[in-house]
Formats: structure tokens, sequence, C-alpha cells
């Protein structure tokens, strides 16, 4: 080997050891200068993130973030997680990016809002100790098209097909919050006690499947039309026992026309059951002073 080739091979080992050194560590986000990711001075200790970093969203005065790498680009980031002391964020881009992510972490309070297309890898979970909102696609790169919510926060789709084509949504001890929307995609997994609410409006969610694994699910605000709530596949016993229609008392499936609710009496009809009851009480009692 020459002295030049040497010396090469030196330097694309160098290389490989800073990238790897850059791969999965954490930059601090403090938006001291503007909106932009690219911008060093908007992150603690002024370096702005390279490699596939972890990134962090804590206490801020900025708190509209842009991945301002250029429309069409992908970014690659491993975990993203907005801190306990973390104010309400946007997180966008300038142009028609696509943010590839690992996890989100939301342990803070307010509404943390992702304007950007999403495409979750490896392993594609959302913990959601706060309430988080998709504006754009959120899809799934490797694994089985499965993306899982978790934490026991609410999860808001803020746009038609935010959720779209082959993904299923795992919930667990989580509220998905349709919010007036139209989502159409795989199914839903209930892995712990879940919510869907409807919001009392015209949203519709059409699924090719759903199942009840652990827990239950309520399915709530809905206003009752089948053609708002289709599955495609026949539900099994098991998980119908464990699906509430809040509102609407017991409720039958039907794979072409959704699903239609059972009949809960009118509050005229409670009335008279209890006529009923006290007119039934009053009479043994007659007779038992007779």
């Amino acid at each position: 080997m020459s002295f030049l080739d040497e010396m090469m091979r030196i330097r694309h080992t160098i290389f490989l050891l800073a990238v790897s050194q850059l791969s999965g560590a954490t930059f601090t986000w403090d938006g001291s200068t503007d909106s932009n990711v690219s911008e060093k001075s908007n992150w603690a200790g002024n370096k702005a993130p390279s490699g596939n970093p972890d990134l962090q969203f804590g206490s801020s005065s900025e708190l509209t973030v842009y991945f301002d790498f250029g429309s069409g680009a992908t970014t690659t980031v491993d975990d993203l997680t907005f801190t306990s002391a973390a104010g309400a964020y946007t997180i966008s881009s300038d142009g028609s990016g696509v943010l590839s992510i690992g996890n989100v972490d939301n342990q803070s309070t307010p509404l943390q809002v992702f304007d950007i297309p999403l495409e979750f890898q490896n392993k594609e979970t959302v913990l959601a100790g706060g309430p988080i909102q998709f504006n754009q696609a959120v899809t799934t790169k490797t694994g089985n098209n499965q993306l899982t919510f978790t934490g026991g926060s609410q999860i808001t789709a803020g746009a038609d097909n935010v959720f779209t084509g082959g993904i299923e949504l795992i919930l667990q001890d989580t509220t998905l919050d349709l919010s007036g929307t139209n989502q159409s995609f795989s199914g839903i997994s209930i892995s712990g006690d879940s919510v869907i609410d409807f919001g009392g409006s015209d949203a519709v969610i059409d699924l090719q499947f759903l199942e009840v694994l652990n827990g239950t699910l309520t399915i709530k605000n809905w206003t009752g039309d089948p053609g708002d709530f289709i599955v495609s596949d026949t539900v099994d016993s098991s998980s119908l026992g464990n699906i509430t229609f809040e509102g609407w008392g017991d409720a039958t499936w039907d794979p072409t026309t959704g699903v239609t609710p059972g009949i809960v009496p009118e509050p005229s009809a409670y009335g008279s059951i209890l006529m009923a009851l006290l007119s039934g009480t009053w009479l043994v009692r007659r007779r038992r002073v007779s």
C-alpha cells in the first residue's frame, strides 16, 4: 500500500469515527436567533445537529421550528423529545421535505404540532405524555407498518388522511381525536384502554380491521351515521364485547354499511319506567298493609 493510499485510509477512518460520534448525539434547542434548525446559534453549545441526532425541545422563547433543508429533502433524526419544560411548539419545514424519525416523546402538557410529513423508522413509537397533533402525512418506513401510540394522552388528526394506506395504529391508553377529519387506513389494534373521539361532527374513519387485544375501546361523540364509521372486516365477538359506544348503547356491525348503534331509550321512556317501578312498589306495600 502506498503512502497516499494509507493516508486516504486513515482519513476515511477518522471521518467514520466522527460520523459515529455525531450519530445519536443529543442536541438541545434554545432558539436564540431564529426558527431555522440549520442555524447553529439556535442550539445549546452553538452546534447544529448532524448525523442521526437526538433532538430535545424544552423551555424557549422560539416555539416555531423550521427544518430548513430545502424542498423535497429528507432529514433524519433518531429520537425527538419535548421535555416537561417545553412550551407549545410547531414543527414544520421550509418546503416539501420529510422528517424521518425514530421515537417521539412528549413529556410536556401543551399541544405539540407537527406540520411536516413524518416517516417513522425502526422504533415507530410515539410516547405521548402530552397532546400531539399531526397536520401532514404520517407513514412508516420499516417494520410491518405499525405505529404505536402510548402514554395516556391525546393524538389529534389535524387534516384529512393524515393516517392513510397500509398503516396500522396500535393504541395503548390513548385518545385518537378525529377532529372532524376523514381518515382511511389499514386498521387499529387496542392494547390498553383507549378512545376514538369523533368530536360530534361528521368525521369519517374507514378501516380494514379493528381489534381489541387488551383493555377496552370507547367510541365518543359519534353522530351515529353508519357511513362515518366503516370497518370492512367482521369484528370478532371478543373485541366487540370490549367496545363501548358512548351514548348509543349496544351496536351492530355490518361490513358494507358500517356501525349501526343500538337503541337508547328516550328520556320520556326512562320516566315511564321509573313510574312503573314506583307504582309496583306502592302496590306491594298496600297488599302487605291489607
